[in-house]
């Protein structure tokens, strides 16, 4: 008997990216799930149209008055959902030809509570979006987690280092007595995860299970994106039962590094600056022999930049306000 799933996705105002999600589900071999449960805002009326206009079966469709949190989104979709397993995808992805096939092969063998593989670019997608998909996929610009968004070799340990939540399956059971944190507005997942691998939740990854992911092209939206990634993660070490990973170290010392910049010598200053610039400049080479044009390597430096300065500031920040002592009382 084959194990039940329902699809679950959070989409506000963005109905061409909903309905390219969509369609990607009517184009898979094998149509498995039970439901598809969409959290759309009442007000979002092209959004509502979309649910005509493609012929999915099995939508549910649960309306909002205003944007809710992150985690508020998901689980308002976890109570709507009663399939044995709950497949979290974002509007804005994608599934690949093969998606439900191959991960209808990971449920029968029944050996994971959570799973999931990475994302990447949309096929035939822009220049912006190739160069931005193998900047994330970087292992100097993202560290162990970008295996997140490049396709790595399968882990039958896997943890939320590995883990997305644009592309991930969750044993449904395991919410009976947990939940996505409905306060902070990024890392909900990660936070989530890392309490089921501490009790021994077993968690897959797994390089078939790929899914398009669209990626925000404009600068100012990348920088605020990794802003709020690094303030969150900075918050959330502070939270009552996660555990700080040490790889995390470095996105807090560069950023101690770039706010005190104006305080340390000028020599030190130019030399990290050049020695990040030479490694960039390494990153854009390899991305510029994949797409055949030059306008690759500024576009790679400028992510590059755009990501650790971010990510690395807005850690230390939320850090900061960890170590005030906001959130620390809370449970996630």
């Amino acid at each position: 008997m084959s194990t039940s799933f329902d699809i679950l996705i959070a989409s506000f105002n963005r109905s061409k990216d909903l309905k390219a999600c969509l369609e990607s589900v009517m184009r898979q071999k094998t149509q498995s799930y039970s439901n598809i449960h969409l959290l759309l805002l009442r007000s979002d009326i092209e959004s509502n149209k979309v649910i005509s206009e493609v012929k999915v079966s099995g939508i549910g469709v649960e309306l909002v008055d205003a944007i809710p949190p992150p985690g508020k989104s998901r689980n308002l979709l976890v109570e709507a959902s009663s399939g044995e397993f709950k497949l979290f995808l974002d509007d804005d992805v994608e599934l690949t030809e093969n998606y439900l096939e191959e991960a209808s092969k990971i449920l029968t063998g029944n050996e994971f509570d959570v799973f999931g593989g990475s994302d990447s670019s949309i096929e035939k997608s822009s220049f912006k979006q190739e160069v931005i998909a193998s900047v994330l996929g970087s292992y100097f610009v993202m560290g162990p987690t970008a295996i997140r968004h490049s396709k790595g070799k399968t882990k039958f340990k896997a943890t939320e280092i590995d883990l997305t939540l644009c592309n991930l399956w969750v044993r449904s059971s395991l919410f009976e007595e947990n939940t996505f944190d409905e306060v902070i507005m990024r890392c909900e997942e990660n936070i989530l995860l890392d309490h089921f691998a501490q009790h021994g939740v077993k968690m897959g990854y797994f390089s078939e299970l790929t899914v398009k992911h669209k990626r925000r092209e404009n600068f100012i939206d990348q920088a605020a994106i990794q802003y709020k990634s690094g303030y969150f993660r900075g918050v959330s070490f502070f939270m009552e039962g996660v555990k700080f990973k040490p790889l995390f170290l470095l996105p807090i010392v560069t950023g101690l590094l770039i706010i005190l910049m104006p305080l340390i010598d000028f020599k030190i200053s130019f030399s990290l600056i050049v020695l990040h610039t030479l490694f960039t400049i390494a990153v854009g080479i390899n991305i510029f022999y994949k797409t055949n044009n030059i306008l690759s390597l500024p576009l790679t430096w400028m992510y590059t930049v755009i990501i650790h300065v971010f990510f690395s500031i807005g850690i230390v920040c939320g850090s900061t306000v960890g170590l005030k002592g906001r959130f620390v009382d809370r449970k996630y």
